[in-house]
């Protein structure tokens, strides 16, 4: 991948997902995919040994079809990129705090708003009343918050657009963390199954695009309908939910508080925010890093 220091880098000169796909190691790709993918999203001792088999068949299936299908290299005016976008959450099945590397699509023509974003973050936090002090701040969370620095899903997306969109791997990504962005892009381009259908595929975008306009001619009435209870129900309910004993004499013993892993809990949550205002740092850097050579800022 040409370095983003190169002064005459374009951003044509970046290779497309497809070349991606095309040029890794298809075993190592496959091993990703089911280490963080799928048994990630299942317990490990769910998966048989015929089932990894057939998973892993089908994902090297879906590697052939996306190597061979003919897709367009010119974009057009968007720039419309894909790039390794780092996050933490925790794993609410272990109770450990979990890592990802998402390969997130990112519009290039927005690189101003990241700009202005990575400056309201300020410097790198090392404690929550850092995080929290900008989280107060409305100025500051609503430039971070600004709606052209989302991702934009691509699970929809045909895939030969998809193959097409330029994709950054930093070098200072090591060889596994270049295979988790390959393998979450392979996931989401296969959300609604592994075998590709164009017909299936314009009905889906289709139907996604319906659902947008219904909900947002919803939103616009300021009502929810069909909502299970109004106004009077709610305060009826709170008012019999305040009403019951105390979680510790129960009469249906069915409450479970537990404040010694709660707070264990709440401690991780702070720990994870601070993560999460660093990782987004460093991911606006990326973008940073690489619109400079090329010319976007």
């Amino acid at each position: 991948m040409p370095s983003p220091h190169h002064a005459e880098m374009t951003f044509d000169d970046l290779p497309t997902l497809q070349d991606a796909f095309r040029t890794c190691d298809r075993d190592l790709l496959v091993r990703v995919v089911m280490a963080d993918q799928v048994q990630g999203s299942f317990p490990a001792e769910t998966v048989g040994k015929k089932q990894r088999h057939a998973m892993e068949k089908r994902i090297l299936t879906s590697l052939d079809a996306m190597c061979s299908l003919k897709v367009k290299r010119k974009g057009g005016k968007r720039r419309l990129l894909l790039y390794p976008e780092e996050s933490f959450s925790l794993d609410g099945r272990t109770g450990m705090i979990k890592r990802r590397l998402s390969a997130s699509l990112f519009d290039l023509r927005h690189i101003e708003s990241v700009k202005k974003a990575r400056e309201a973050l300020g410097s790198y936090a090392y404690a929550y009343k850092q995080v929290k002090r900008i989280s107060k701040d409305k100025r500051k969370r609503a430039i971070v918050e600004a709606e052209e620095l989302e991702p934009q899903a691509y699970t929809l997306v045909p895939w030969e657009k998809v193959l097409a969109y330029r994709i950054w791997l930093p070098g200072s990504l090591c060889l596994r963390e270049r295979y988790m962005v390959l393998a979450s892009a392979f996931w989401e381009m296969t959300f609604y199954g592994f075998e590709y259908d164009r017909a299936q595929a314009r009905a889906a975008n289709a139907k996604a695009e319906r659902l947008v306009i219904g909900a947002s001619a919803n939103d616009s009435d300021g009502e929810f309908p069909n909502a299970p209870i109004d106004k009077q129900d709610e305060d009826a309910f709170r008012a019999e939910a305040e009403s019951l004993p105390e979680p510790c004499v129960s009469p249906y013993g069915l409450i479970a508080v537990d404040s010694f892993d709660l707070a264990y809990r709440e401690k991780l949550a702070c720990v994870i925010a601070v993560l999460n205002h660093n990782a987004r740092i460093g991911n606006f850097e990326i973008l940073l890093k690489l619109a400079r050579p090329l010319g976007a800022i």
